[in-house]
């Protein structure tokens, strides 16, 4: 009964138009989403408020949320699914559509005091994204309609960034000229008015290429062939490339110290996006462009690869981005890798011309070689008096301070030279000397002792104490 009084009490309650107060103004950007804050009235908690939303003089209300129940929403089209209410009872519309920005109304009674707040939703004109090329002008307007007040506006841009920001009536413009990657991110626009504040935003995107590696890339004939690096410097579709007027790409070589036009190794197919090789001599291996990645890899390391790559991107207006990867191969050049020994060999470390002066070579022999080198620069090494313990793998490694960038091996074969002539003679000698001195001793030997039998057969003289003469006597 006492319910059922409180409701005829509201439905007589007499309202009076003085009791709305002056609209208040509500900044949205199409296409974000906004919230129309309740004014809090009484104390009362929120789940025993009841709560109407209107939109301009429609009836019916557009979402509206009773004590004890969820919001409910209007039956208008236009507003299906893109309409609620917060936790505080404030009007969410999301996505905001271009024809939204009317008044709107918000009605809160507690069973005694009724309360009516009128709001008027202006838009602020920003692109939602907006993508550029490197080296591009950057012009980025906010636009508050319309102009019958005048809200305080400032730009927050990317930290580090320099721009020219002008005011035309109630247009609000910031420039920047020759946009790099550093451009990329975030802009706000923030508008205040009357204690409101809405922070329109522009997500910039610039179209560049990664930084070429500072260093050249080393590699050596006997290492696995490296990646050549090229990238986007962000995640960008290939959609948004191709609506930013891309045409083409290539990959183009150029060996060291040649005065010949580059030549062209792969030219990039749109559709789908994908490399095709021009040049066969030149293989390039490449993967399928599904990301920002648009690396390729040789086929084989060889010193034909020596030289510069350039990768490049080519769009509409005569627009180019590229960058420059020097690759260098070290190989081991000897001066006689199979020789016999007692020779002197010669090892040259080299990239096809004069080792940079803050490059450094360090050698490692086979284990067998047993051989000591100083520390030092040692390009070339020589290797006097070769043996066969030198043979095997020779290592050259290539370092910039300390740092180990690529290495090379060379295999050395080390044989045992053939004898010569005169040598064999004297072995020949020796060996019939060593023959002869041990039979010669013997004959010697022999006739010395032959000698010596003879002279024991001498005739010898009795010495009797009665001697006799000759003849024969009976004993």
């Amino acid at each position: 009964m006492l319910l059922s009084s409180a409701l005829l009490l509201l439905l007589v309650l007499p309202y009076s138009p003085a009791e709305a107060e002056q609209e208040k103004v509500i900044f949205a950007q199409p296409g974000n989403s906004v919230t129309i804050p309740r004014i809090q009235v009484w104390e009362s908690e929120t789940d025993k408020l009841y709560v109407n939303w209107y939109v301009s003089t429609v009836t019916e209300p557009l979402v509206w949320k009773t004590p004890g129940a969820s919001h409910k929403t209007g039956t208008e089209p236009h507003w299906k699914d893109r309409v609620s209410v917060s936790k505080d009872l404030s009007l969410v519309i999301s996505p905001v559509l271009e024809h939204d920005f009317k008044i709107f109304r918000c009605e809160q009674h507690n069973f005694i005091d009724k309360k009516e707040t009128i709001y008027k939703l202006y838009p602020v004109i920003m692109p939602n994204t907006l993508t550029l090329i490197a080296g591009d002008s950057l012009s980025l307007s906010c636009e508050v309609k319309p102009s019958t007040f005048r809200p305080t506006v400032n730009w927050i841009v990317p930290q580090g960034i320099s721009c020219d920001s002008q005011e035309n009536e109630n247009k609000y413009t910031v420039k920047a000229n020759h946009v790099s990657d550093k451009h990329s991110g975030l802009w706000i626009c923030s508008v205040r008015h009357d204690g409101h504040t809405l922070n329109a935003t522009t997500v910039v995107t610039i179209i560049d290429l990664s930084t070429s590696p500072p260093d050249p890339i080393y590699t050596s004939i006997t290492s696995s062939p490296p990646s050549i690096p090229c990238s986007l410097s962000s995640d960008i579709s290939w959609s948004v490339l191709n609506g930013s007027g891309l045409q083409g790409g290539s990959w183009k070589f150029t060996p060291f110290n040649s005065s010949d036009p580059p030549h062209t190794l792969l030219i990039l197919n749109l559709t789908p996006p994908s490399w095709k090789v021009l040049n066969e001599d030149r293989f390039l291996e490449h993967k399928t462009l599904n990301n920002r990645d648009l690396s390729v890899k040789s086929s084989q390391s060889s010193v034909k690869n020596r030289g510069t790559y350039t990768c490049s991107l080519h769009f509409n207006g005569d627009k180019k981005l590229s960058r420059t990867v020097q690759l260098e191969v070290l190989e081991v050049l000897s001066s006689n890798s199979s020789t016999t020994e007692g020779n002197t060999v010669n090892l040259t470390c080299t990239l096809g011309s004069p080792l940079p002066s803050d490059l450094e070579v360090k050698w490692i022999a086979p284990q067998n070689a047993h051989r000591i080198f100083p520390e030092g620069h040692q390009n070339p090494l020589s290797i006097p008096a070769v043996r066969v313990q030198d043979s095997g793998d020779w290592k050259c490694e290539l370092r910039k301070n300390q740092t180990l960038l690529t290495s090379a091996v060379i295999a050395l074969k080390i044989e045992k030279g053939p004898m010569d002539a005169w040598l064999i003679v004297a072995l020949s000698s020796a060996a019939f000397i060593f023959i002869l001195l041990p039979l010669i001793t013997f004959i010697i030997v022999r006739r010395r002792r032959q000698c010596m039998k003879r002279r024991q057969r001498k005739t010898r003289f009795c010495c009797c104490k009665n001697p006799q003469g000759k003849g024969f006597y009976k004993t």
